[in-house]
């Protein structure tokens, strides 16, 4: 789920969530619950659930019911568009001033207005679905709260900082390395601190076997190849570990700006988030949380099985 969200923001809908962004920016002092009829929300919402709109088999009906009420209205369907979305190192020099204006119908707004219920219940579907899938990851997801801090820590609730980069839709600025940089640390030995641990064992290991003299080597069947295999391995973990640390970036960034967004447009979203329990889930819990699923899982099979059973039985 946290990949999925991350590659949403970050990759695949970098466009969309950039156009999202300048049209808060613009509006955010006559922000109100009109934001979801936005034909910059509506087009990222789009973007973010297409691959559940696309694959997803009870998702079938929804992506009938949209693109039928878009051809007869002849409203752009983004899932006939090809994927072209996602940024790379050519389009990191944008600017704001590249996605000002929609330019998905020749500059022009789209009217999205006669398909409003088609995409409010895409919306709400997507919603459901994606609270679902940050349940069923509780370590992954609850060390959210942890990188979100960590980044509040270093925006020293300078707000400013935070509306003029925007590090998920402008990760081109130099801050915004500025930012990373100075949160790895707490990230890679927090929500990323299995693989912190098995790099560190790599170094510590790589190390020691520098010391050894070549007879050891021989003694213990370590060979040139096995010492590259080695390598190799904790060359990918350390990769391993800056996506990781760089995800969970991505996501504090992203939380930030959801929570100024909700306050912006929903009055109660504080008061219902301090309901929630945060926190950080330990291995431990992860592991039983996991062990839980499974039982559940099987539990559901066996049932399915015994219906299945019966009604081939009738």
């Amino acid at each position: 789920m946290t990949d999925f969200l991350s590659d949403s923001y970050g990759r695949r809908c970098i466009k969309e969530y950039r156009k999202y962004v300048n049209y808060l920016a613009e509006h955010e002092h006559d922000l109100d619950r009109s934001l979801h009829h936005e034909p910059s929300y509506i087009e990222f919402t789009l973007c973010v659930t297409s691959p559940f709109l696309k694959f997803a088999p009870s998702w079938q009906p929804l992506r009938h019911s949209m693109e039928k009420c878009f051809l007869s209205n002849q409203i752009p369907n983004p899932l006939d568009q090809a994927n072209n979305n996602s940024i790379d190192n050519n389009d990191k020099s944008s600017t704001k001033s590249d996605t000002k204006s929609d330019t998905k119908s020749g500059g022009k707004s789209v009217n999205y207005g006669p398909c409003m219920n088609v995409i409010e219940n895409i919306d709400a579907r997507g919603r459901a679905d994606l609270d679902v899938m940050f349940r069923n990851e509780p370590h992954q997801t609850s060390q959210i709260a942890q990188a979100l801090t960590s980044y509040r820590k270093q925006l020293n609730h300078n707000e400013r900082i935070h509306r003029q980069l925007n590090c998920v839709a402008y990760p081109e600025h130099s801050k915004c390395s500025t930012l990373r940089t100075n949160m790895f640390s707490e990230v890679s030995q927090g929500a990323c601190s299995e693989l912190f641990v098995a790099s560190t064992k790599c170094f510590e290991t790589q190390a020691k076997k520098k010391k050894k003299a070549l007879w050891k080597h021989i003694f213990l069947s370590e060979d040139l190849y096995a010492l590259a295999s080695y390598k190799n391995y904790c060359d990918q973990v350390q990769r391993d570990m800056m996506r990781c640390a760089e995800k969970y970036f991505r996501l504090a960034v992203i939380s930030y700006d959801m929570e100024r967004t909700l306050e912006m447009i929903d009055p109660d979203f504080r008061r219902n988030i301090m309901k929630q329990e945060w926190g950080i889930v330990t291995k431990e819990q992860r592991q039983e949380a996991e062990e839980k699923m499974k039982l559940e899982k099987k539990e559901m099979e066996e049932l399915y099985a015994k219906y299945k059973q019966q009604q081939e039985g009738d």
